[in-house]
């Protein structure tokens, strides 16, 4: 009987209206070298075949000729001069990049196309939108507050002030870094803040004349040209206002997801542990000037829990 595609192509041969095209992908080099050289490098190159279609176009990967395996699509079984996981490393790339090129093909498919392909599997972040790339990359707490400066018509005196808040700020990630143990790399993330965060921000600047003393280096990295003093509640509030730059900037950019929006509503909704005062009236101030667009009916739920 046959395998399967042995019985259809017998099929196919009786029955000639059947068109058997099947599309196949293989990794090939044209570069030879004598018997023990281990150093000349050939290039590999990938040949598309589809019906009467044959493309083909190189590759940055290279291999020495004399360790290619064309039955294997990469290194022969036994080389023992080349490390494992480099062996393994070259025959997954050639795998992959085989893979992506079945998956991407097209019927208009030409040899342009083919090295399109073979350059976006090398090098894909020049592919990528700007949206990806900011995904990726999102700004930091002090870029989106230079954003807002450079955006905004703000008076010589408020970008001061907001410059004093990004630079407290920018000392507390440093702060988080060296005394929080396995958050050596931390950031300030407007996805990743929560109401401990706030808190933990509100401590700090509350205590920052301590921590200047306790820790110079912080201070010398992010200087002030006056020592660090302690800040009442006044001055707290009007610091933590600033950040409703933040609201101010989302608002301006694309739609952030629901689950975002949702964490940033509840972190408001459970302010209030961090208010160590009676004034409902400065709590709600400070509230509403956090996110500067924030809903009324998350407000009206704060001033009853309040």
């Amino acid at each position: 009987m046959g395998t399967i595609w042995e019985q259809f192509a017998n099929f196919a041969v009786f029955n000639p209206e059947i068109k058997l095209k099947i599309m196949k992908v293989t990794a090939f080099i044209r570069k030879t070298a004598k018997k023990n050289d281990v150093d000349t490098k050939a290039t590999i190159y990938f040949r598309l075949r589809d019906g009467k279609k044959d493309i083909k176009a190189a590759s940055e990967l290279v291999i020495s000729p004399n360790h290619w395996s064309a039955d294997r699509q990469g290194y022969k079984d036994r080389v023992a001069l080349v490390a494992e996981n480099e062996k393994m490393d070259l025959n997954h790339k050639v795998q992959a990049l085989t893979r992506m090129i079945e998956k991407e093909y097209k019927e208009d498919a030409g040899s342009e196309w083919l090295g399109e392909v073979i350059d976006k599997f090398h090098h894909p972040e020049k592919y990528k939108t700007e949206e990806e790339l900011a995904i990726e990359n999102p700004p930091t707490f002090a870029e989106l507050f230079d954003e807002f400066l450079e955006k905004h018509n703000l008076s010589e005196v408020r970008k001061k002030n907001f410059r004093v808040v990004k630079r407290a700020l920018m000392r507390y990630e440093l702060f988080v870094r060296k005394t929080r143990r396995g958050m050596k790399h931390f950031t300030l993330d407007i996805h990743t803040t929560t109401k401990e965060t706030l808190a933990d921000m509100w401590d700090f600047m509350e205590n920052e004349y301590m921590y200047a003393e306790e820790y110079p280096d912080i201070y010398e990295t992010i200087p002030e040209k006056r020592t660090p003093q302690p800040r009442g509640k006044n001055t707290l509030i009007d610091s933590f206002s600033r950040i409703r730059t933040f609201g101010a900037i989302i608002k301006a950019r694309p739609p952030i997801d629901r689950l975002t929006s949702s964490l940033w509503k509840n972190v408001f909704m459970e302010l209030r542990f961090i208010l160590p005062f009676k004034n409902v009236t400065n709590c709600l101030k400070l509230i509403c000037l956090l996110v500067h667009n924030l809903p009324f009916n998350v407000i009206s739920l704060c001033s009853n829990l309040l």
